[in-house]
């Protein structure tokens, strides 16, 4: 959550009864970390399961100072552990002014943890749009602007959409060099993709 001196007033108090709201709206098995970016980022929460601690995180929230965002991406980044689905959920209302890192340092820490980039640009003179649709295009995630009016229902939206992404891994008893079709369906729905086993080379 960027916490710099321009989110001061309406836009802080926006974000932080919408991230309460997302909060509450994961499921109790989600782990959730919080991280405030002024000058620099401050990890408040690491990610976990207690949802009360992250609660209790956001509403601490002040703003004051600069924007280190890319640092504050490199950051959260850092913060993964186990295995699961890895997102970030970044607010910001301006571009970066301060950050050790780059752009491009921050888009590679975020690809190297495997997590996605969900951006949200508070609407600004000084929003960095396109910084924000690098870091969520890079990763695979999404951009969306908002309004602080809009930003309750954004972030509902995606506690919803976050809430119901699985990781489903098995191991193949297939041969090397095999082809094989792999399906998955659930509730009435399905998909399947065809894999091509890459043939092992044989020891030295």
């Amino acid at each position: 959550v960027d916490t710099s001196g321009s989110m001061l007033g309406e836009p802080l108090a926006s974000a932080v009864a919408a991230a309460t709201l997302f909060i509450q709206g994961l499921p109790e098995q989600v782990r959730i970390g919080v991280v405030a970016f002024d000058e620099a980022p401050h990890v408040l929460q690491r990610p976990t399961r207690d949802h009360s601690a992250a609660f209790e995180a956001v509403t601490t929230l002040s703003a004051r100072g600069e924007t280190a965002l890319y640092d504050a991406v490199l950051r959260s980044a850092q913060l993964f552990r186990g295995d699961g689905q890895r997102n970030i959920v970044l607010l910001s209302d301006g571009g970066d002014t301060v950050s050790r890192s780059s752009l491009d340092s921050a888009v590679r820490a975020v690809q190297a943890s495997d997590a996605t980039i969900f951006a949200v640009g508070l609407r600004t003179p000084e929003t960095d749009v396109q910084a924000l649709r690098r870091l969520a295009r890079a990763t695979e995630g999404r951009y969306a602007p908002a309004e602080t009016a809009d930003l309750t229902a954004v972030y509902q939206g995606l506690a919803s959409e976050l809430s119901n992404q699985y990781v489903v891994r098995y191991r193949s008893t297939s041969p090397a060099g095999s082809e094989v079709s792999v399906g998955v369906s659930a509730l009435g729905a399905s998909d399947a993709a065809l894999v091509l086993i890459p043939k092992a080379e044989p020891p030295p």
